[in-house]
């Protein structure tokens, strides 16, 4: 890029530094927990935020039928700004980031109330500060800092503010790609100064229910408890991911395969020897394991179990699964990423995979190569925590970034069509 333009962008995202924040501030003072996932007023704050940046906004509903059918209540509302190019190539780029937040925790130990938006100690403070607003914040003002600078990129600047994303963005980013309501030729979706994300783990949750007989607590020999055969489930279920870490993904930064025991439910009361009991998994499956080996090995732990416990039937069921994604470390969107990092810091940033999930998964799953950049870092920020907050400096270095990238890659400067890896 050229040494002017660079100095430019890099004087004006400094200047922007009390607008990001307050922008920043605003949207956290908007509650948007999900669940229950309640959109209007988010919703209204972020089309607000970029209809005074000059974009063209449109609300983008998911059908009432998926929602009633996923048993959740309308709207699922999706945000879309648009800045148009008029120059050829005109490619498209999708800047994604989510709208809604995970809910509050034990608010009575935050240093600020959560919805207050605090500004301190070089940080915004509250729910969804770093997770996902400021990359809202982010991703709106980029464009925006290349027209302070006189520039007109060739091609479309999408920001596309979606729904769901921590319920696994079904009808939210996922609705808007299956529909074919979002296209473009690459995406950004939310993710940190560094590294940059190229790849990300599968998503693999199981739910192992246990089925016995009620009977009244002072006759246990009259009924079969279904909590008993945990003690013969968790032991090898252990083990099991035990053995997960032994294979270690090619992909610097994954690591292996995790498996998480999350939740144990079962009873009704006290005196009641408990009919039901349900012991939900987690996975994350690297690109290198087939989750359907992982079921099966599951499955294998679970007749084993069923087989030591007369009078117990023991189901395993597939609630949820996502595929692994990836991009080749030299794709374009990766490498653009990379040299604008390069650029602006005057040092390489590391290009990694996680083990963790977001709406990439649904990009690239849809044709549309995409890698995580924006506000944050996975060592600070109290994601989903008490305290959660943004580095101010983070979220100023990231928007430079990717005015950056944006001024290249969006004009043309690289091949964004380039297929994804899988």
């Amino acid at each position: 890029m050229d040494a002017d333009l660079l100095n430019t962008l890099h004087r004006l995202s400094a200047d922007a530094e009390e607008e990001l924040v307050a922008r920043l501030s605003r949207l956290v003072q908007v509650p948007s927990p999900n669940p229950p996932g309640e959109y209007e007023p988010i919703a209204d704050a972020v089309r607000e935020m970029l209809r005074d940046l000059g974009y063209q906004v449109e609300f983008v509903d998911a059908p009432e039928a998926e929602v009633r059918q996923a048993g959740l209540r309308a709207p699922r509302r999706n945000v879309i700004g648009g800045l148009g190019g008029t120059g050829d190539p005109a490619r498209t780029i999708i800047l994604n980031a989510h709208i809604d937040t995970v809910p509050v925790v034990s608010p009575e130990r935050w240093t600020y109330p959560p919805f207050s938006g605090a500004v301190a100690d070089g940080r915004v403070w509250g729910r969804g500060a770093v997770d996902s607003k400021a990359r809202m914040v982010s991703y709106a003002m980029a464009p925006i800092l290349l027209r302070r600078a006189g520039v007109s990129p060739a091609g479309t600047v999408l920001c596309a503010f979606t729904c769901d994303e921590e319920t696994g963005g079904d009808l939210g980013a996922g609705y808007l790609v299956r529909s074919g309501r979002l296209r473009g030729d690459a995406a950004v979706v939310e993710g940190y100064n560094s590294p940059i994300i190229r790849a990300a783990a599968g998503l693999l949750r199981t739910d192992i229910h246990i089925e016995g007989k009620a009977a009244h607590a002072s006759r246990p020999d009259l009924g079969v408890n279904a909590i008993e055969p945990l003690g013969t489930l968790i032991p090898p279920l252990l083990a099991l991911r035990d053995e997960l870490t032994e294979r270690r993904s090619e992909i610097a930064g994954m690591g292996h395969t995790t498996l998480s025991l999350g939740v144990v439910s079962g009873g009704v009361k006290v005196n009641v020897v408990p009919d039901r009991c349900t012991l939900s998994i987690d996975c994350r499956v690297i690109p290198e394991v087939d989750p359907q080996q992982v079921v099966g090995r599951i499955r294998a732990i679970a007749a084993a179990a069923e087989a030591r416990h007369p009078g117990i039937h023991v189901h395993v069921a597939v609630v949820r699964t996502a595929a692994p994604t990836r991009l080749a470390e030299d794709h374009p969107v990766v490498q653009g990423l990379a040299r604008a990092c390069r650029q602006v810091l005057g040092r390489p940033v590391p290009i990694e995979g996680e083990t963790g999930g977001t709406d990439a998964r649904w990009f690239n799953a849809g044709g549309i190569p995409a890698a995580n950049y924006g506000p944050g870092r996975m060592e600070s920020g109290n994601y989903h925590g008490v305290d959660e907050h943004v580095e101010i400096a983070d979220l100023v270095e990231a928007t430079d970034v990717l005015a950056v990238f944006l001024a290249e890659f969006v004009s043309g400067g690289a091949d964004g069509a380039a297929p994804a890896e899988r």
